[in-house]
């Protein structure tokens, strides 16, 4: 696993804490089993999936737990865009 996914994946676990939605939960579970299933050379297109989800559920800016799901996506992403491109060596 590349740590660009492990960083993703543990992002979404970050959410999952965050949130007390079951059914968001559920959502972020799976889009976290097909990050860990993503190829290391389209990884990046993960923060896509998963910008449009936050987008789209966890937008409610009255909800304390969405506001603080948005200060840790933020600070995920910056720390993201430092890490080195993946690899494959396959």
């Amino acid at each position: 696993m590349t740590d660009k996914t492990q960083h993703i994946l543990e992002t979404i676990a970050l959410l999952i804490d965050e949130l007390d939605n079951e059914e968001i939960k559920m959502s972020l579970v799976r889009i976290a089993d097909s990050v860990a299933h993503t190829a290391p050379e389209i990884i990046d297109n993960r923060w896509s999936t998963l910008f449009k989800f936050c987008t789209h559920y966890i937008n409610d800016e009255n909800n304390p737990s969405h506001l603080k799901c948005l200060e840790i996506y933020n600070q995920r992403y910056t720390s993201y865009a430092t890490l080195e491109p993946s690899t494959f060596d396959g």
